[in-house]
C-alpha cells in the first residue's frame, strides 16, 4: 500500500506529485521526457519546494542520479512566468538543500544538470502555446546571448492529443486518461465531485496502468482532485469577473455577464456567490430574473 496517510482528509498536495513520489515512476517518466535509459534502481532524491503562488505543494522537484528535474503541471492555461518560477524554485532548492553545509568560497562545487518541464493539461490549447519558454523572452532589452537563461520545455499531455510522451510513459498516460474521464463526465452534466469519483472508479475497473495507485490512495486521490479543480475554478472565476469588471462599469449587468460566463464553465451558484462575494439568493434571483426576461 502506498502513502496511506494521505487518504481521508483535505490537504494541499496534488495527484501528480503523489503519483511521482514513487522513484520507479519518476525514472520511467524522466526516461520518456529525456530519452534516457536509467534503470529502476537509479538514485532518486525528492525535495519539497512550496508553490508560494498557489499556496500548495504541486511541483515535482527531484534529482535522478546527477540530473535535476523540476516539473510543474498547469491544468487550465499557459503561464509565461514559468521560467521565472523555475529559476526561483531551482535557486531555493539548490541553495537551501543541495548546497547545505558547503561553502561557495572554497572548492568548485559541482551541480546536478537542471531539466525544466511544464506539463500542460488544459481544456483548451492555444495555437501559439510555445514548445519552449525562455527567461530571456521576458527581458526588457533583448539579448541574443543572455548571461542568465532558463529554458522550460512545454509538453502537451492532454489525452486526446495522443502525444509521444504519453506513449512512452504509461504512468503519465494513465494520469492523463483519468483527467480526460473527469472532463468528459463533467461535460455530461455530473457535478465535479461525482465526475471525479466516476472517473477514478472507471479507471480502476478498466485496470489501467496506474489502477493500483488509484485504488490504494482512493480517498486521497478524490480529495486531491477535488482540491485542484476547486482551486482551478476559483482562479478562472476570478479571472472572468476581473475581465468583466474591466469592460464595463455596470452593476447587475456586469455581474450577470460574469455569472453567465461562470455558469458556462460548469460552476455552481454557491461557488459563484463566493467569488462575487454576494449572497447566494442574490445570485440565484439574478439568474432567475434573466431567464424570465
Amino acid at each position: 500500500m502506498e502513502n496511506q496517510n494521505h487518504s481521508g482528509h483535505k490537504y494541499k498536495d496534488t495527484v501528480l506529485r503523489l503519483l511521482y513520489q514513487n522513484p520507479a515512476r519518476v525514472i520511467e517518466l524522466y526516461n520518456a521526457l529525456e530519452n534516457k535509459n536509467y534503470k529502476p534502481t537509479a538514485k532518486v532524491t525528492h525535495f519539497d519546494i512550496e508553490n508560494k503562488l498557489l499556496g500548495r505543494f504541486g511541483d515535482i522537484f527531484c534529482t535522478i542520479e546527477d540530473e535535476l528535474l523540476l516539473l510543474s503541471e498547469h491544468m487550465s492555461s499557459d503561464n509565461q512566468n514559468m521560467p521565472l518560477r523555475m529559476l526561483e524554485y531551482a535557486f531555493d532548492g539548490i541553495m537551501a538543500k543541495i548546497l547545505q553545509g558547503k561553502s561557495v568560497h572554497k572548492d568548485w562545487i559541482k551541480l546536478p544538470t537542471p531539466k525544466f518541464y511544464v506539463l500542460y493539461n488544459g481544456k483548451k490549447l492555444a495555437k501559439n502555446l510555445p514548445k519552449v519558454m525562455k527567461l530571456s523572452d521576458a527581458f526588457i532589452t533583448p539579448d541574443e546571448n543572455p548571461s542568465l537563461e532558463v529554458v522550460v520545455n512545454v509538453i502537451d499531455i492532454r489525452y486526446s492529443t495522443n502525444g509521444v510522451i504519453l506513449a512512452k510513459s504509461p504512468s503519465l498516460q494513465g494520469y492523463s486518461y483519468v483527467v480526460h474521464l473527469i472532463e468528459d463526465y463533467k461535460k455530461q452534466g455530473f457535478t465535479r465531485d461525482k465526475a471525479i469519483a466516476k472517473a477514478i472508479n472507471k479507471a480502476i475497473n478498466e485496470q489501467i496502468y496506474i489502477a493500483d495507485f488509484l485504488e490504494e490512495n482512493y480517498r486521497g486521490v478524490i480529495d486531491m482532485f477535488g482540491y485542484e479543480y476547486s482551486l482551478e475554478e476559483e482562479m478562472l472565476g476570478r479571472e472572468i469577473v476581473a475581465r468583466e469588471e474591466g469592460r464595463q462599469e455596470g452593476t447587475d449587468e456586469q455581474a450577470l455577464k460574469a455569472i453567465t460566463n461562470l455558469l458556462d464553465i460548469g460552476m455552481e451558484s454557491k461557488k459563484i456567490a463566493q467569488i462575487l462575494e454576494r449572497p447566494l439568493q442574490w445570485v440565484e434571483n439574478l439568474i432567475s430574473q434573466n431567464r424570465s426576461d
